[in-house]
């Protein structure tokens, strides 16, 4: 009786872990659909609120002489961006590179020290673990009530 007992156990217990295991699961491919979302939504912002999101970024990361270059489907956005970043980043001497980066969405800034990519995926991807924290919060606060 005690070993069957005991198997039952080892049983139930193996099955707790794997429906734990399961939700874990099922919750982390929520906050990763959460967070495609986000990307997708800053991707459709408005031209103006777009155009500002990239400028903060590029302001935010450019060193003196960098090169900065706008993926091919925002190089329309290069007047306002480069207003934007020159307010924001006064003094810093950049290049504008007229080529387009080799990302699908944002900027490239290069130089000798720099090597940054701003799209939204890059900046959702660099804010990850406090992105994730706070939609797991949002989509989890209230289980177990």
């Amino acid at each position: 009786k005690r070993m069957a007992a005991s198997r039952a156990a080892t049983v139930v217990a193996s099955a707790r872990l794997e429906t734990r295991d399961r939700a874990l699961s099922a919750k982390r491919e929520l906050v990763n659909t959460a967070l495609a979302g986000v990307v997708d939504a800053v991707e459709a912002l408005p031209d103006d609120r777009y155009s500002r999101f990239l400028a903060a970024g590029i302001a935010e990361s450019v060193r003196d002489g960098d090169v900065v270059a706008l993926a091919a489907s925002d190089a329309r956005h290069m007047e306002a961006i480069r207003e934007s970043v020159s307010a924001a980043a006064p003094g810093v001497s950049l290049e504008w590179d007229k080529a387009p980066a080799p990302v699908p969405r944002g900027a490239l800034i290069t130089g000798p020290r720099t090597h940054v990519e701003v799209t939204p995926a890059a900046v959702v991807g660099a804010r990850r673990d406090e992105l994730e924290l706070n939609v797991a919060t949002l989509l989890f606060s209230g289980e177990g009530r």
